[in-house]
């Protein structure tokens, strides 16, 4: 009998525990998660917020910020393809996107600020709450963070690129790059006609619209714009000719822009510059980023760039893609592929994305 029992109470714990997990009754709906992959295309931004809502100023701030264009392109794009839903239609299968923005606005909350939630539903996913007690705090909040607010999903999206190099990767490229520099560089596996010079490494697609990574090495030195214009410019004038005499890569000095930032679990600083490439005397052009590592194992600066030369096309895709094959480099000094997201915790807004 007592056996009985015990396997009747076994059997009522196990049904307790699966009326937890699958929310008997649909009760608590809402407050669990799903565990399943993510669904939502690359560059993606669902959007959590009242229709009518964003046509207030509140909503025209926000909008403002998510409509900006992406920096360093030729064209205007923006930096993701947005959809917009009511809260009260956020679930089922808009549980699946992997970037979302929940507008949450009410005396409930008693300051602004931004979190974000990691893996809320399904994963990879981000969840940023954009939390006021009313518009006008809101309005401050996004204003105040509007940087933030794009950045921590370009980031995600750059690091989504990395991961996809990760397994899938030009061997030529890897090959080379650790010939020449000692350091593992994973470049899209497409990107296969691979042509060498003096401490520069150039290689490309054999695409219609192709991009293009390189690499090279310069002695120490202190960096900004005009410094690293006049040093790209030098470098790809020998290594990048035209099909004409006469004729080479140059840096459009107007478009360059420069930022510092760390990346990786190892904090690896980098500086990064953006801008517009063209071909001197003739009519190509595109958009590039740059990487430049500072190798002091090596003495030297390790330059790393993608490039692309995509006419009439949109390049946000192509340089996210270029960008996290960039930030795969490891060199001798770090040995730690950058770089990795952190996962499964709340984080206020007063961290800085990286």
């Amino acid at each position: 009998m007592k056996k009985v029992i015990a396997s009747l109470l076994l059997l009522l714990t196990l049904a307790g525990s699966l009326c937890t997990f699958t929310s008997c009754g649909n009760k608590n709906k809402q407050q669990v998660p799903h565990v399943g992959k993510s669904q939502s295309a690359p560059y993606e931004l669902l959007l959590v917020a009242n229709k009518d809502w964003l046509k207030t100023m509140a909503g025209q701030t926000l909008s403002v910020v998510l409509d900006s264009p992406i920096e360093g392109l030729p064209q205007p794009e923006t930096h993701f393809r947005l959809t917009t839903i009511d809260p009260l239609n956020f679930d089922g299968t808009f549980h699946f996107y992997a970037n979302v923005i929940q507008v949450q606005i009410g005396q409930e909350y008693k300051e602004a600020k931004v979190t974000m939630i990691n893996d809320a539903y399904c994963t990879p996913q981000l969840i940023l709450n954009l939390q006021a007690p009313n518009d006008e705090e809101f309005i401050k909040l996004v204003r105040d963070r509007a940087d933030l607010i794009l950045d921590i999903f370009d980031q995600r999206e750059i690091e989504r690129e990395r991961g996809l190099l990760a397994k899938h990767y030009s061997g030529k490229v890897q090959k080379e790059a650790k010939r020449l520099f000692g350091i593992d560089f994973h470049a899209p596996e497409d990107i296969s006609k691979v042509k060498t010079g003096k401490n520069f490494l150039w290689a490309s697609d054999e695409n219609e619209f192709q991009l293009n990574v390189c690499a090279y090495t310069v002695s120490m030195r202190d960096m900004n714009v005009d410094r690293f214009i006049a040093m790209r410019d030098s470098v790809m004038s020998v290594n990048i000719p035209g099909d004409k005499e006469g004729q080479w890569m140059e840096t459009d000095s107007r478009t360059v822009s420069m930022k510092e930032k760390e990346i990786g679990d190892a904090n690896v600083p980098v500086t990064i510059f953006r801008g517009l490439w063209d071909m001197r005397n003739d009519a190509m052009g595109g958009p590039f980023v740059s990487y430049v590592y500072t190798d002091h194992t090596n003495d030297r600066l390790l330059v790393v760039e993608g490039f692309i030369f995509a006419p009439q096309k949109d390049k946000r895709a192509f340089i996210r893609e270029l960008e996290g094959s960039l930030r795969t480099v490891v060199m001798e000094e770090t040995k730690k592929v950058v770089t990795k997201s952190t996962k499964g915790e709340e984080i206020s807004s007063d961290e800085k994305s990286e």
